[in-house]
């Protein structure tokens, strides 16, 4: 960095204790990553005060000095920070327990195109209009559920768990507590509204409870983790496998109550509802889904590389994924390889900062939707294959994605040698 850059970068740290600056989260990281290459003299906790701030009501003037450390941050640094923010995911996935499977890391590119495609598969033809959920009792949804747990384990065994669950209450419907109670929870799991966490080793699942089949949907995903944290042996479950058997018993709810006579409009919005988190989800990391591949294969990341890829890439991809993909990152020309590919960039370093562990979480959603897709198809064709899945799920931690892959019939080597 030359003096210039390198004193305005200093004038700029000297008014953090002035005011905080309007600036997107990765330009805080660049100063921070800078800050260690040219040492200037500024505490950290400086910088993280001005990130916490509201900065939609802290302005300050817009100076040459600033713009001239923009220019820089955006147009020189750019690459050299994705690169860094990329080896820290990485290493993650490679330290993380949950994460290191080589299993995973040795067929990353097949994944990433089987995902690729799972993805294309459920873009939506139009968009998500929301609809009036015909309103159920109590009695009727804790007959549905009771009724859906014994389809899946005719032992009762869930059944059980469900019953002892509402009893012992672990099971906790967050919108109709007291104003004690909700004050009480709120101080255990913050504003979690709809989920599955464990306090002192015991599961719980909170959800908001519209009386409504959307509920419904919600606690069948629910309660399968609360399921898998009942049976796990091991704190180690891997993220791969993470929200796989959720999403299945979601999917294959929407059949059995299809099945039962239940408004196919309602069911058809719950399935397309989930499909658009996955879509979602998946071009929320898209980027690292790429970038890691580079690591793998021991190269840097750069500008040059990343328009020939995707110059590569783009013949291979369909219309339907290429306008999502433009409707993902707005002002984009889908011919323009540079403007994508420095839209990916940027959105890539943005949410990793802003969400340093967003990959981790949403990884799994996207592999768990395919995987609940193959197992669907397996279990329609033949329904007896749904005890293997109730093996799958009460035995998850201990189980590696290999072994679901070989359950479900799927030769990666052929697989490999099909996306070629």
């Amino acid at each position: 960095m030359d003096e210039v850059n390198k004193m305005s970068l200093i004038e700029y740290f000297n008014t953090f204790d002035k005011e905080a600056e309007k600036l997107e989260c990765f330009e805080y990281l660049y100063i921070i990553e800078l800050k260690k290459i040219i040492n200037v003299d500024v505490p950290l906790n400086k910088i993280y005060d001005c990130v916490r701030r509201d900065y939609n009501k802290h302005t300050s003037k817009d100076t040459k000095d600033r713009n001239v450390l923009y220019k820089y941050l955006r147009e020189k640094e750019r690459y050299n920070l994705l690169n860094s923010l990329i080896l820290k995911i990485y290493k993650t996935m490679v330290e993380d327990n949950s994460f290191n499977d080589l299993f995973v890391l040795y067929n990353f590119e097949l994944f990433n195109c089987i995902i690729t495609k799972e993805v294309t598969s459920i873009i939506p033809k139009n968009n998500l209009v929301n609809i009036e959920f015909t309103k159920l009792s109590n009695i009727e949804i804790n007959n549905i559920i009771e009724d859906f747990l014994t389809k899946i384990d005719p032992t009762l065994k869930w059944l059980d768990i469900y019953r002892n669950a509402k009893d012992n209450g672990t099971i906790i419907e967050i919108d109709k507590l007291s104003d004690s109670d909700r004050e009480k929870y709120k101080k255990i799991f913050g504003n979690l509204k709809n989920g599955c966490v464990t306090y002192n080793n015991v599961p719980y699942v909170l959800l908001e409870n519209s009386n409504t089949l959307k509920y419904i949907y919600s606690f069948v995903h629910e309660f399968s983790h609360y399921i898998i944290m009942s049976y796990r042996k091991s704190e180690n479950i891997s993220r791969f496998l993470g929200e796989f058997p959720s999403i299945f018993y979601e999917r294959y709810f929407a059949y059995y109550i299809n099945d039962k006579g239940f408004s196919k409009e309602e069911i058809d919005y719950l399935v397309k509802q989930r499909n658009k988190r996955t879509l979602n989800n998946y071009f929320d990391i898209v980027g690292v889904l790429r970038y890691i591949r580079i690591l793998l294969d021991g190269k840097k990341i750069t500008e040059e590389d990343e328009i020939i890829n995707f110059d590569g890439d783009i013949n291979s991809l369909s219309l339907e994924y290429l306008e999502m993909l433009k409707k993902n990152y707005t002002d984009i020309d889908i011919t323009d390889s540079k403007t994508i590919v420095n839209k990916i960039c940027d959105r890539t370093r943005w949410m990793l900062i802003k969400y340093p562990y967003a990959f981790n979480e949403l990884y799994p959603y996207i592999t768990g939707s395919y995987l609940a897709d193959q197992t669907l198809k397996k279990v329609r064709s033949d329904e007896s294959f749904l005890e293997n899945m109730k093996y799958i799920t009460e035995n998850l931690s201990t189980i590696e994605p290999s072994n679901i892959f070989n359950e479900l019939g799927l030769d990666v080597d052929k697989m490999k040698e099909e996306v070629k």
